[in-house]
């Protein structure tokens, strides 16, 4: 009799452990199931509006831009004051693939609820660029770039930011794309002139050189969350920072690979100005004061010109240059500033330079870009 009650119970408690280890076996296979449910990968939109040396840059084909990203745990905004950012994407860079943009390493949405993602991006990718070196902080919740213009014409970028992209919901965005919105950040100079005065007989005036001296080149810009139109800014003037920077465009630099100064006979003034700077030789160049009162160094450019017969060799019979300091102005962002200057051939010993910044005909601003033209005299 005990023993066909102890077989009893046997049975029981084998059966109730079947039952637990069935339970327990489903859990896990519905565990498995959610740890293996496919994510989506993080792909990217954008609008483009970046330019470099050697071709303008649009959404189809630039080559790659740098992308910062933070998870935001338990549903928090990024502006949230106690929302913890715990860093996602790292200066990653962001490759074009047919018509998707996507990371390299690919990186993909959480699956988990309550997760945000929030993203800030640079271009060009400083992997490409060196002078350009961006980084996280996510303490004050924005994205430093220590960036210096390149002393090489044909090397310098078109430094752009997007506004920064907050709060995409791991499950609810997944399925689109993250839309960038590119800004230009720096400002465009190019230069243009004329002369009075009597050229030699069977003469013309040629550009030689052209040397920008004395500029701010080195720079801290801040990247915000904000979404206006501020959402980015230049440090004012950075601790230590210098206006030792000095540009060279020359007709006869073969170093650079191509002329930076086209081989034109510049015009009498008329009141027409020659533009004498190849597509190759304009400048990207930080936004400033010029030549401010309280300035110490003073911005100038130094213009070597030659008469240059006109024959078959374009033989120069005389060579000249002077040097003479910029207007007062102010280099705005993503403005565009062409310096015109007339020179006095009558007087070659007391050289008349008057730089003028006259307002650029093509705009920014179809490319998505807001600025206000320059004009200075």
């Amino acid at each position: 009799m005990l023993f066909c009650s102890f077989l009893a119970k046997l049975a029981y408690m084998l059966k109730f452990g079947r039952i637990l280890r069935l339970i327990g076996f489903s859990m896990m296979v519905l565990a498995c199931d959610k740890v293996d449910e496919p994510s989506r990968e993080i792909v990217f939109g954008s609008a483009f509006v970046a330019d470099v040396r050697a071709s303008e840059l649009t959404t189809e084909n630039m080559s790659s831009f740098g992308v910062f990203a933070t998870l935001e745990e338990d549903g928090k905004s990024f502006t949230d004051a106690e929302a913890t950012l715990d860093p996602f994407m790292d200066n990653v860079p962001v490759t074009k693939n047919g018509s998707v943009w996507s990371a390299n390493p690919k990186h993909y949405w959480p699956l988990l609820a309550n997760k945000k993602l929030s993203f800030f991006a640079y271009a060009p990718h400083n992997a490409s660029s060196p002078e350009i070196d961006p980084a996280a902080d996510w303490d004050n919740k924005n994205v430093k770039i220590d960036y210096k213009v390149h002393s090489n014409p044909l090397s310098q970028v078109d430094l752009c930011v997007a506004k920064a992209v907050l709060d995409k919901d791991s499950h609810l965005d997944m399925d689109k794309p993250v839309e960038l919105e590119f800004s230009h950040t720096l400002t465009w100079v190019n230069f243009a002139a004329n002369y009075i005065g009597d050229v030699p007989e069977g003469c013309f005036l040629r550009i030689e050189e052209l040397e920008l001296q004395n500029v701010l080149d080195e720079n801290v810009l801040v990247h915000s969350h904000a979404t206006g139109e501020d959402f980015f800014s230049w440090s004012d003037f950075p601790d230590g920072a210098q206006k030792d920077g000095k540009y060279l465009l020359s007709l006869n630099n073969a170093s650079l690979g191509n002329m930076e100064i086209v081989q034109k006979d510049i015009l009498a003034a008329n009141p027409e100005y020659t533009d004498f700077v190849s597509a190759r030789g304009y400048l990207y160049l930080l936004p400033q004061r010029v030549n401010s009162p309280e300035d110490g160094v003073r911005t100038e450019m130094k213009v070597t010109f030659a008469f240059v017969k006109n024959d078959e060799n374009r033989t120069v019979i005389a060579q000249f240059y002077t040097t003479k300091e910029l207007p007062e102005s102010e280099w705005n962002v993503a403005s565009k500033v062409k310096y015109c200057f007339t020179i006095d051939v009558n007087n070659v010993s007391l050289i008349n330079i008057t730089p003028i910044a006259q307002k650029w005909i093509e705009d920014w601003t179809e490319s998505g870009n807001t600025h206000t033209d320059q004009e200075i005299r």
